[in-house]
């Protein structure tokens, strides 16, 4: 017997395996447990009886499991994402990582039979594959919510009551990334020297995505995925709509322009694309490497050439290069007290937008492919210079007196 929110006494037991729950109009425990006893000798005599004969008295259903029924976590999985998961936003994360889930305990095993230790075994697991400590708490929520839910539905009798007490990892914000414009000039010239004493397609490609992203802020998923058919060189703009599960983050799509040097850097990423591309025989009429603009412009027109990406890079191989230049510049993330990570650079931008002319907060969440512009503001963080800018501009007139 236990304690609502409401102040009531609930009782929660078992019976020759069947499971028992009546919540009682009382806030007095020993009337509850009065009334309890009483239930309980009640079922004892009357084992099949669907409803409780006090039920006039206390105005509370009874609510009875009349068979056992466990299920596997595959059988969970599904359900979940039958009653809860799909009508979530972020539909994709829950059913994948109760993927990972099934898969350590195991797809087939009945989930009415875990304990606690097998709980404690999963947290340390995923420490042990160095995952965030946010993340590890997204995989233990993930199990706390579909437990809690078949429970609550009647679909699961668990052996042993859970408990998800204690094994929440503590999470900490650390210094919200931003980079200098002496920091990006750092960054620039180390890749360019990492190229050079390398000259492998990853270090080059590495490069272009700095340059890139610089600019544009995308989400690292949003470059890695971009195809040739999302760049229109006619109008100079690029058209974001997939990321790493074939959409955006919060499926949006957005058009940015294309300028200056991310526009040159997108040209030639295309054309190195291209000409490691010899299945269309359309491209091996030209000679990718000094075709015009307004060639390239015809040749990415074409259907067979749109759906071919621009690049190679993976996530891993963003995050190694990255690592790389953090060595070779000495910084680390415990001395400078700031996390130099390629998201950074979406941060940048988004800072860099907001001191510009006309840029208002509306713009810079259409630009970064927020759905609210309360998002668009953790991504701008201003120093002294940035507010320096009419900053004690009132008043300017006034005369000052001179102590005597």
């Amino acid at each position: 017997m236990f304690r609502t929110k409401e102040g009531y006494w609930k009782s929660d037991f078992k019976i020759k395996l069947n499971r028992y729950q009546k919540k009682w109009k009382t806030t007095n425990k020993r009337e509850a447990l009065v009334s309890e006893n009483k239930w309980k000798r009640m079922i004892r005599a009357s084992p099949h009886l669907k409803y409780n004969k006090l039920t006039n008295i206390y105005n509370e259903p009874t609510e009875m499991i009349t068979s056992i029924k466990t299920m596997s976590f595959e059988e969970v999985g599904e359900y979940m994402d039958k009653v809860k998961w799909q009508y979530l936003r972020d539909y994709r994360n829950p059913p994948n990582r109760w993927k990972y889930i099934s898969k350590f305990f195991g797809v087939n095993k009945p989930i009415s039979k875990l304990t606690i230790d097998d709980l404690d075994r999963f947290k340390e697991y995923l420490i042990s594959k160095q995952y965030a400590n946010k993340t590890v708490n997204h995989y233990l929520s993930d199990l706390k919510i579909a437990t809690e839910l078949i429970e609550i539905k009647q679909k699961v009798i668990f052996e042993n009551k859970l408990s998800f007490e204690g094994l929440r990892m503590s999470v900490t914000n650390g210094r919200k990334v931003c980079f200098s414009k002496k920091e990006e000039e750092l960054m620039y010239k180390t890749l360019c020297q990492m190229y050079k004493e390398s000259t492998t397609k990853k270090n080059w490609e590495m490069l272009q995505y700095f340059i890139i992203n610089s600019g544009l802020g995308l989400r690292p998923a949003e470059y890695i995925y971009l195809e040739i058919g999302d760049i229109d060189f006619e109008n100079k703009t690029i058209t974001i709509s997939r990321g790493g599960y074939n959409s955006t983050k919060n499926d949006l799509i957005r058009t940015l322009p294309l300028e200056g040097i991310v526009l040159k850097s997108m040209k030639l990423l295309i054309k190195y694309a291209l000409s490691q591309n010899k299945t269309i025989d359309i491209i091996n009429n030209y000679n990718i490497e000094d075709i015009s603009d307004i060639k390239l412009i015809e040749i990415t027109s074409i259907k067979e050439v749109k759906n071919i990406r621009i690049n190679t890079l993976t996530k891993d191989t963003i995050i190694n290069r990255w690592n790389k230049m953090k060595i070779i510049l000495g910084w680390t993330d415990k001395y400078i007290y700031k996390e130099y990570i390629p998201y950074g650079l979406r941060h940048t931008v988004a800072s860099r937008l907001a001191g510009q002319h006309k840029w208002n907060g509306y713009r810079i969440m259409r630009f970064m492919g927020h759905k609210s512009y309360h998002t668009s503001l953790n991504y701008i963080h201003l120093d002294v210079e940035d507010l320096r800018e009419g900053a004690c501009i009132s008043n300017q007139d006034l005369t000052l007196i001179t102590f005597q």
